[in-house]
């Protein structure tokens, strides 16, 4: 396993400087509803630590979340990492999926709308994406008895839908690409970690969240297959490793060789060599990777550049890119040099006006020519560069958009555009985010991030244009609550409600089962299958991490176990003031805290007159949930509920 041979002490300082940047184009959003606000990258990292401990080496970062890792039959490594679930039906959402560790590599985690595409020439994609998941432990089933080719698999598992999934990887150029498949599932079946013991078999744990826990022996009833061998590596991928050689503090002697590699095709070869030349001095190596022919080379040549050089290389850069920018034929060049003007554009000062105007008409010109997820990069770096066409243009595409996530990506673009704005556009924009952007379905964060984004485009607004506009920046779709009348039956107790949990296996009533979700206020808070509110967990996997005792509890006892995701904090100030909510920002001097209702407000607080700060220990979730509801109502609300919503579910059969 080659590693990018990096001092701890040096490794911070570079972590440091590249939190402070980001590397963001247009200004970024934090999450709408404050998780993991200001938080920096580099997110999720991978160390490798010597045996006393003193020696670390960063080997890769850019992670959301991710708990585990394991390594194929050559020492290759590989994870499987969290989404924002949040961000569901949102342009920078991300599925679970499972990354192969490379050295230097970066997987583009940054909060809010931050978050780096998969195709980024300075990150590293997915080698697959899996979906809406709950990433737990990982391990190669290498050494097990199982039968056949699931000796092979990588098996990942999945917390939130009690899954394990089987990934059989093969090879792609300098890195891999993959498969997915269930290995198993049950409910509840809340996996946590698994291991393969030395009877071959897999062992998994599941719990979580004082759920019941569990031990599970999974074995083949087949004779064992025999032990994958290491696979014959491609061509890229002996090259890549050869690449990595060269990440160490003072780089190589002679970069020619790092230097021919950015021509490589493969995305995995260019990065390990621009990782490389990162490790040399910029006059070592610059002005010739700057004087390639090949598109490719040159965008990362200057991608490298803006990351380990000053802005003297700002002008040298921006020629070399002129220089090959109407060559760039296919999709992949195209992507590198984008990226590396954006990098210029955010990593040095910006070149005079003259010369932005005419970057952004070539950029702009281009637009339409490549795929969509192309094209939303050009706008976005049209509109950076200050072309006044992009502003048409981009609300063209978000009317036109046939998907919310289309519609979304250039609705949140044109709040950087500061040229080509008439009233007409800004009523259009500002309507059509009142009556399609607040309509539209998603994670939990999605309705507050259109609104706050409707509240950034008024607050730009002259008072002249705030009075013109004021009717379509009054529009706010209307909720239509259930009519469904609750009156108290009882006080229901957990020696009450257990036995009822006995009926809710067959004969429920499926209609019932969703009227008391919403007549317990369920609905109000919680999402299931698609509807609901966005103030708690999304129920529809809920009986792939419950058993019914354990829902039952949860509702009964609401503050027992609060997700580090919804759970409040508690700010007393110096002067005795105590302000309960979720912390939505924060810098070296401040908070932001969104307080709970009923008294819902945003309070700066100065973080010198903070004498007290922690977790809430209370939920926001109620107590006494269930007292509206008959007994029969309760056993159809558990069917309904650990169904997921689906009325084929056996609970409401015969």
């Amino acid at each position: 396993m080659q590693i990018s041979a990096i001092p701890a002490r040096k490794a911070r300082a570079r972590l440091g400087e590249l939190g402070a940047r980001q590397d963001q184009l247009l200004e970024r959003a934090p999450d709408a509803r404050g998780h993991a606000a200001g938080i920096l990258a580099p997110g999720g990292w991978l160390c490798e630590v010597s045996p006393d401990g003193k020696e670390w080496t960063l080997l890769s970062m850019g992670m959301r979340n991710a708990y585990d890792f394991d390594l194929d039959p050559v020492g290759e490594l590989f994870t499987f990492d969290s989404d924002m679930e949040w961000d569901v039906g949102l342009p920078w959402y991300r599925p679970t999926r499972v990354l192969h560790f490379t050295s230097g590599a970066e997987y583009g985690w940054r909060y809010g709308t931050g978050k780096f595409p998969d195709f980024y020439e300075d990150t590293m994609g997915s080698v697959v994406d899996i979906g809406l998941s709950s990433p737990v432990g990982v391990t190669f089933a290498t050494d097990s008895a199982f039968h056949g080719r699931w000796r092979e698999a990588l098996l990942i598992g999945d917390w939130s839908y009690g899954t394990i999934y089987a990934v059989f990887l093969s090879p792609d150029g300098g890195t891999w690409t993959g498969e997915s498949e269930v290995f198993a599932v049950g409910k509840p079946f809340q996996v946590t970690d698994m291991v393969v013991a030395g009877d071959g078999a897999l062992y998994v744990t599941t719990g979580g969240r004082r759920t019941q826990g569990g031990l599970y022996r999974i074995s083949s009833v087949r004779p064992a297959g025999e032990r994958p061998v290491a696979r014959a590596a491609t061509a890229e991928a002996v090259q890549r490793r050869a690449l990595e050689a060269s990440h160490r503090e003072g780089g190589v002697d002679d970069p020619l060789g790092l230097i021919e590699a950015l021509a490589s095709p493969d995305r995995a070869v260019r990065y390990a060599a621009r990782t490389g030349l990162e490790h040399c001095a910029p006059e070592q190596w610059g002005q010739l990777a700057l004087a390639s022919d090949e598109p490719r080379a040159v965008g990362a040549a200057v991608v490298g550049l803006t990351r380990v050089a000053d802005a003297t290389w700002r002008d040298l850069c921006l020629s070399a890119l002129g220089r090959v920018w109407a060559r760039a034929g296919t999709l992949d060049d195209q992507r590198t040099l984008i990226r590396a003007l954006q990098l210029v554009l955010v990593r040095w000062e910006r070149p005079d006006d003259a010369v932005q105007a005419a970057w952004g008409a070539r950029v702009f010109a281009a637009h339409g020519s490549g795929d969509r997820l192309t094209d939303r990069e050009r706008i976005r770096l049209a509109i950076a560069l200050g072309e006044p066409a992009a502003t048409g243009r981009a609300l063209e595409r978000m009317a036109e958009a046939d998907t919310q996530e289309e519609g979304l990506f250039h609705a949140f673009a044109l709040l950087d555009a500061r040229a080509g704005w008439t009233l007409e556009r800004r009523q259009a924009w500002i309507s059509w985010m009142g009556l399609r952007g607040l309509r539209m379905k998603g994670g939990a964060s999605i309705g507050n991030y259109v609104r706050n984004l409707r509240k950034r485009a008024a607050e730009a607004l002259t008072e002249d244009e705030r009075r013109s506009l004021a009717r379509a920046l009054a529009i706010e779709p209307k909720e239509e609550a259930p009519a469904i009348e609750a009156s108290f039956v009882q006080s229901w107790s957990e020696a009450e409600v257990l036995p009822l949990l006995r009926g809710i296996a067959s004969g429920r009533d499926f209609e019932a089962g969703r009227t008391a979700f919403t007549k317990a206020r369920c609905l109000e808070c919680h999402r299931m299958a698609g509807e609901g509110g966005d103030l708690g967990h999304d129920l529809t996997g809920a009986g792939s991490r419950y058993s019914a005792r354990d829902l039952m509890l949860a509702i009964l006892e609401p503050s027992r176990e609060i997700s580090d995701q919804y759970q409040d904090t508690e700010v007393l100030t110096t002067d005795g003031e105590l302000l309960i909510g979720k912390i939505v920002g924060r810098t070296d001097a401040a908070l932001s805290i969104l307080t709970a209702p009923p008294d819902e407000g945003t309070y700066d607080v100065d973080l010198a007159d903070v004498e007290l700060e922690r977790p809430h220990p209370l939920s926001r979730m109620p107590a006494g949930l269930l007292d509206v509801l008959t007994a029969s109502e309760i056993q159809d609300l558990f069917a309904y509920t650990l169904s997921g919503g689906d009325p084929e579910a056996a609970a409401f059969g015969d």
